[in-house]
């Protein structure tokens, strides 16, 4: 594993990197990741480095973004990003094509990417108490979408008036 000094100066503190390679050891065998209320207001790199995580909990965090690195999770199949503080997701999020679930309530999303559009085995979208005006026509690419949460947002008032 690499040292948690290989990667200071990214915004997270060593306990925070240490703490991480901890969670993916822990998790190594059933490829899931938990740095849930961990405090963090940046993800560890070695987070975005584990190609082979299919489950990923950021939830209850101070995250304010997600690293464009995100993309490198090509098995990814479940992201939890519940309670934190995002306002966007990045544009990669459509290279983590394996991905079936994103868990987004109680953020700040203000829009998502595009790239959405491309998570075509998408089976869950959670975007419940978030600031969304507005999903991207993309979505509608998602044929095997069956749960889209939009609970509690601005738009439901804009679709349904």
């Amino acid at each position: 594993a690499p040292s948690p000094g290989r990667y200071m100066g990214n915004g997270c503190s060593s306990a925070q990197m240490s703490e991480c390679e901890k969670a993916l050891e822990r998790g190594r065998e059933n490829h899931w990741c938990s740095l849930a209320g961990k405090g963090l207001k940046c993800v560890p790199p070695p987070a975005m480095e584990a190609s082979t995580l299919l489950r990923l909990d950021l939830s209850r965090n101070m995250l304010r973004e997600l690293p464009h690195t995100l993309g490198k999770l090509v098995n990814l199949q479940a992201l939890f990003l519940r309670e934190n503080r995002l306002v966007s997701l990045p544009e990669e999020i459509g290279l983590c094509v394996a991905l079936e679930e994103i868990h987004a309530d109680s953020n700040r999303l203000t829009a998502l990417p595009d790239s959405v559009g491309d998570l075509f085995g998408l089976r869950v979208l959670r975007l419940r108490d978030n600031l969304l005006h507005t999903v991207p026509n993309t979505l509608g690419r998602c044929h095997r979408l069956r749960v889209l949460d939009v609970r509690a947002l601005p738009c439901l008032l804009l679709l349904f008036v």
